[in-house]
Parts: structure tokens; sequence; C-alpha cells
């Protein structure tokens, strides 16, 4: 039996939105039986097991992260992001933020020995003017992007992204129309 929380008791679960939440069952359409087998990692201590071989895996491999509008790289052009190729614009401060995530990063990244992206999900694309709403768009691009790395065996981590926490410090992560329920006096 699961111990529950008084917390837990008076806060029942609230979906978002209509939608069926994406799980292997809903999501199979989306992509091959065996990718949705064979690529499945759990976490055991400090390592990555792959799931269907329990061989222990290292994931190497960029941030794929838009700290603002549209949030998400689009799935499209045919050149790879500068960023990926000179990651050495971290430490000079040049690095620019890419709005493309495509076949040529994905051939980058592989062709460096890497099988691993970080891709920044910020509430603020994904909700960004109504509470019970999702952003189509954000969703659309969102699933251009585990289409494509789910089909070039690249795994991928989704990050809750969020500087700052809120778009109204200065930052980003929770909407605007959030901070202004929390704070409407600022």
């Amino acid at each position: 039996e699961v111990p529950t929380s008084p917390q837990s008791e008076l806060l029942p679960p609230r979906r978002i939105n209509s939608a069926p939440p994406l799980t292997p069952e809903t999501s199979a359409a989306n992509v091959s039986a065996s990718a949705a087998i064979t690529r499945r990692v759990r976490i055991d201590g400090q390592r990555f097991i792959l799931s269907s071989t329990n061989e222990s895996i290292i994931l190497s491999g960029p941030n794929v992260v838009v700290k603002g509008p549209p949030y998400l790289p689009a799935v499209g052009g045919v050149t790879h992001c500068h960023d990926v190729v000179d990651s050495s614009c971290s430490a000079t401060g040049t690095c620019q933020t890419c709005y493309t995530f495509n076949e040529a990063d994905v051939e980058l990244i592989k062709s460096q020995g890497r099988n691993f992206i970080r891709l920044g999900v910020v509430w603020a694309g994904a909700q960004p003017s109504d509470e019970d709403a999702l952003d189509v768009a954000f969703v659309q691009r969102l699933h251009a992007i585990l289409n494509l790395t789910d089909r070039t065996g690249i795994h991928v981590m989704l990050d809750n992204h969020g500087d700052m926490t809120a778009s109204a410090g200065c930052g980003n992560g929770a909407p605007m129309w959030v901070s202004q329920k929390a704070a409407p006096e600022l």
C-alpha cells in the first residue's frame, strides 16, 4: 500500500487538458514497436541501463534549449547548428540560439560519437496564455523532435527548463499568467 500525505488527499490530480497522456500505448503510432521497446533506458544507481539488453550505456550530447519564443526549435532546414560544432562558444559567450534541429544536427551529433540531447521544455512555451490548454504549435514541435530523435536513435532527456523561475523575473520557465496570478501586485 502506498502511503498518502494529508495534502495528496486534499488535492485530487488535475488534468491540464482533455487529451490522453502520452504513454507507450498512446504514442505507439508515432514510433515503431521495436524502437519503443529497445530504446528504453532506466537508471540503476549512477548508471544508465538499456532495458532491452541490460547493458550500461553512457549518454553524451548537447543541450537543445530555446529560452524564448517559440521555446522549441523547428524540425527543418538542412544545415546544422553551429553551436553543436563549436562548443567553445560557451567560454567566449558567443553562442546563439538555434531555432532549428534537424537531420543535419543529428548526423553531426552521431559523427561526434554522441547519442543524446537534453531538450529544454519550457512551461511558458507549452501554456503561454491559458491554464487549461496546451499550445498546439509547441506540442507539434515537441512531437516532431521526439519523432526525429526516436527514428535516428538519439536518446532524449526532457528538461523542464527554467532560469530564475519565470519570465516575470527576466528569466524563463513559468508563463507570465502564472506570475500574474501568484503576485498580481507586481
